[in-house]
């Protein structure tokens, strides 16, 4: 069986909060196969930026990310982006979906934003019914059984 791993488990498994320790547990222990996409990626390198340039430098908003990035690069987050990395390699990468319409019903039926929705439509295509999140919006979503709610 597989679960999906969304970014609200990968970020505390690397970037210390009070769930940390029963993430990775979670994730060591697990016996299902943990399932990831690119989304998830490129959800988790950009939430783990933001909260890292906030703490390490009092970066704030989008804008001064972006400035921030452009003149220093990832340098002072390289450790962060390193333990994403290894991270991911333990997870199986299925591609996200690419089937538009699904994507949108599921947005519309669940009241679910265009990230998320492609979550689901991802679950659907491959017959993943477990999601491990701590986003609520995930809640009551027909054929997903949901992990830390």
């Amino acid at each position: 069986m597989d679960t999906f791993i969304d970014t609200s488990i990968i970020v505390p498994a690397i970037i210390e909060t009070p769930d940390s320790e029963a993430i990775r547990g979670f994730i060591e222990t697990s016996l299902n196969r943990l399932v990831v996409s690119p989304i998830i990626y490129q959800e988790a390198l950009h939430v783990g930026t933001k909260i890292l340039l906030r703490e390490r430098c009092g970066i704030e908003s989008v804008a001064a990310v972006r400035k921030f990035i452009r003149k220093n690069g990832y340098d002072c987050i390289l450790d962060f982006i390193e333990r994403l990395n290894i991270l991911f390699m333990g997870f199986t990468i299925y591609a996200d979906s690419t089937n538009t319409l699904l994507i949108s019903q599921i947005a519309a039926k669940y009241h679910l934003l265009s990230g998320d929705a492609l979550i689901i439509a991802t679950c659907v295509e491959n017959n993943i019914q477990s999601l491990a999140s701590f986003d609520s919006d995930f809640k009551n979503i027909d054929g997903i059984s949901l992990l830390f709610q």
